[in-house]
């Protein structure tokens, strides 16, 4: 028993001792400044999916609403109470935020032309449509 309890405390020392190295020499290495700037490409870089068309004008109740190239600013748009709250909740400002084209498309894209209308019109989005639609604000 005091032999299996010794080996066990030297095999853990051991583990622990490599664990460490090799955490110092990830931080220390060469590796660390080229996995940084990847993340920083991957970061800076919008991702948008080349087969949606980026629309310049959505349809709303009926009637084609141009967007303009700044975006859609979010205090414009005639939303509801329960839609204003289910966004603060998100951590989206409604009085600053702007919707983009790219968004727009993301929009349409996950939940169809006529939803998004609808949606854009002053509809509440379901629970399941605001979960689909949440990565759309990072575009």
């Amino acid at each position: 028993m005091r032999t299996f309890l010794l080996r066990s405390a030297l095999f853990l020392v051991c583990a622990l001792i490599i664990t460490v190295g090799i955490f110092i020499w990830l931080n220390s290495s060469t590796m660390l400044p080229a996995l940084s700037q990847q993340v920083q490409t991957f970061k800076s870089e919008p991702v948008v999916d080349q087969t949606v068309a980026i629309p310049d004008e959505v349809i709303v109740a009926g009637k084609a609403v141009p967007i303009p190239s700044e975006g859609i600013p979010l205090s414009t748009l005639p939303l509801g109470e329960t839609q204003k709250k289910a966004l603060e909740t998100a951590g989206v400002d409604t009085q600053t935020f702007t919707i983009t084209k790219v968004m727009i498309a993301c929009g349409v894209e996950k939940l169809g032309q006529e939803r998004a209308s609808e949606i854009f019109a002053g509809a509440t989005p379901t629970l399941t449509e605001s979960a689909t639609l949440l990565p759309c604000l990072n575009r």
